[in-house]
């Protein structure tokens, strides 16, 4: 969530993910409700829509966050990393849902516009199938359905085929980077997760700020 006097905006995160992806560092959205579509649980579309609407090469320099040093973040379960890395962002997640094979494994990846095209952006977003359930029974998450959300079931994902064998972690991925996006500059650095939600991601993102952005 993004928030500004009275006004706020939900579920961004897979917009701004898009937006990291494709290496967009200004644009204006318009929007009229309080949440961002969700799409087909992605940034597949996200991804198109900005690439019809047109990229232009700006001439001014965009700051970057430059990790100089190692420093990390912890969240219980959760825990995440950064150290320098000259060749620009790269991102090893770990994902282990016990008792759910297909939520489980790692993923690495320097992040380009064209390997986030491939790679990431159409993972889509998931749920462990008890999760859902209750989601479902407390009236919640209506909007979701077996198309644009992995409800995940042991090493399968129900009424749905994958669009990559890890889809899972390839989507907390894409989490990650539209978490990262609302520093407001691209990050250089080595960022190695542990089973980070959008809370220690945007923790990391803070201490980031703090430590490396001048």
């Amino acid at each position: 969530m993004i928030k500004h006097g009275a006004a706020e905006i939900h579920t961004i995160e897979h917009l701004l993910s898009a937006l990291a992806g494709l290496g967009i560092t200004d644009c204006a959205i318009d929007i009229d409700g309080i949440e961002v579509p969700g799409m087909d649980g992605s940034s597949r579309d996200f991804v198109t829509g900005i690439q019809t609407a047109g990229i232009e090469t700006l001439s001014s320099t965009v700051p970057v966050i430059a990790v100089s040093r190692p420093v990390s973040v912890e969240e219980g379960l959760s825990k995440m990393s950064a150290q320098p890395y000259a060749a620009g962002l790269k991102i090893d997640y770990t994902l282990h849902y016990a008792g759910n094979t297909l939520a489980q494994g790692t993923y690495s990846i320097d992040v380009t516009e064209p390997r986030y095209i491939q790679e990431i952006a159409s993972a889509r977003t998931f749920a462990m199938k008890k999760d859902a359930e209750q989601m479902r029974a407390a009236g919640l998450g209506k909007g979701a359905n077996f198309q644009n959300t992995l409800i995940i079931d042991g090493d399968k994902a129900l009424e749905t085929d994958l669009r990559f064998s890890d889809e899972p972690v390839r989507h907390k991925i894409l989490d990650l980077l539209g978490d990262l996006y609302i520093l407001g500059c691209p990050v250089q650095g080595h960022i190695t997760a542990h089973c980070s939600g959008h809370r220690t991601n945007r923790s990391l993102a803070m201490l980031l700020k703090k430590e490396f952005g001048g």
